[in-house]
């Protein structure tokens, strides 16, 4: 009895969902060339956005199996090649950062594995 009439409601509340998710995505998919829409946020902010979870504010958490960053040694364009293709565990953000993101973000990175502490 109420299976029929809630279908085409079922129906029009998934369109309307689909419509609305793809609508709010970055209609530029640029990955941050010449004439990007969106200006890029810091690497600091983008990090504690998507890498904080499992690398720690400080990059040191460790969950997931991810990288203690102020151990790491890693060179920036090996840094922006697992940020933009991930590794293991971890998501790649070529698709969802614009590539002066990726960039920002790596570059903060190094500024975690310079940080000298007394611990």
């Amino acid at each position: 009895m109420f299976g029929k009439p809630l279908v085409p409601l079922f129906c029009l509340f998934t369109f309307a969902y689909i419509l609305g998710f793809f609508s709010c995505q970055n209609a530029d998919h640029s990955n941050g060339e010449a004439g990007a829409v969106l200006a890029p946020k810091a690497g600091a902010a983008i990090f504690n956005d998507n890498c904080k979870l499992c690398h720690g504010s400080d990059g040191r958490l460790g969950l997931n199996g991810a990288k203690n960053l102020t151990l790491s040694k890693m060179p920036l364009n090996e840094r922006v090649n697992i940020i933009t293709h991930g590794k293991n565990l971890m998501t790649p953000f070529g698709g969802l950062l614009l590539t002066a993101e990726i960039d920002s973000v790596a570059a903060y990175t190094l500024k975690l594995s310079q940080t000298t502490t007394n611990d």
